[in-house]
């Protein structure tokens, strides 16, 4: 809540639109089946250039890649981008 209020609530519900749009192209793109969580944990916690980078990244370097290969390949990237914010993308069990 601190963000919308920070910078307006009308440009905060933009953001979270396109982080909305960003959860569901790794839904549809780069889950294997197990990663649904793990990607909305991530889009939550990182910025949304952050988000659009990994993903253009991703995009590009994985074309001749099956699904599985994919899903780790995002999930490695995200993981590099969390940890140069200082934002450990882990789930906890």
């Amino acid at each position: 809540m601190q963000k919308a209020k920070t910078i307006g609530i009308e440009k905060y519900h933009e953001k979270q639109l396109e982080k909305k749009k960003i959860l569901n192209k790794f839904l549809s793109d780069y889950d294997a089946g197990h990663r649904d969580v793990f990607f909305a944990l991530a889009v939550n916690l990182l910025e949304l250039d952050d988000l659009n980078n990994v993903l253009k990244e991703c995009d590009e370097s994985t074309i001749n890649m099956n699904l599985d290969e994919k899903s780790l390949f995002i999930k490695e990237k995200l993981i590099h981008c969390g940890e140069k914010r200082n934002i450990e993308l882990k789930l906890r069990k």
